[in-house]
C-alpha cells in the first residue's frame, strides 16, 4: 500500500475526476434533451447516477447509504407540494417502483 500522503493526493484528484465527469454527463443530459434523445437522455442519466455512486463510496459511504437516502427523500418528496406529484403521481410510482425493489 502506497504512503498515506499519496493515497489522500490521489483520492482527491479522484473526486475531482468524478466532479467533472458529474458535471459533463450532466452537460450530455442537457444536449440530449435538447435533441429529443430518449437512448442519449437514458445514457447521460444512467452515467450520472453511477458517479453519485462512486462519489458517495470516494467519501467513505457505501452504495447502500446513497440508495436508501433516495428512498427516504422520495417518500420526503410525497409530503411536500410538488407539480409533479399532484399532476401525474409520478413520485408515487417513484416510491412504488422502490417498495418493489426492496
Amino acid at each position: 500500500m502506497g504512503e498515506p500522503q499519496l493515497d489522500i493526493a490521489r483520492n482527491i484528484e479522484a473526486l475531482d475526476c468524478l466532479k467533472a465527469d458529474l458535471a459533463s454527463f450532466q452537460a450530455d443530459l442537457y444536449q440530449a434533451l435538447l435533441k429529443g434523445s430518449s437512448e442519449d437522455f437514458l445514457q447521460a442519466s444512467a452515467k450520472m447516477i453511477i458517479t453519485c455512486f462512486l462519489l458517495t463510496k470516494r467519501l467513505g459511504l457505501n452504495f447502500g447509504h446513497l440508495e436508501k437516502e433516495v428512498y427516504n427523500n422520495t417518500q420526503l418528496l410525497l409530503v411536500e407540494k410538488n407539480c409533479v406529484e399532484e399532476w401525474y403521481g409520478d413520485i408515487s410510482a417513484l416510491k412504488d417502483y422502490w417498495d418493489l425493489k426492496r
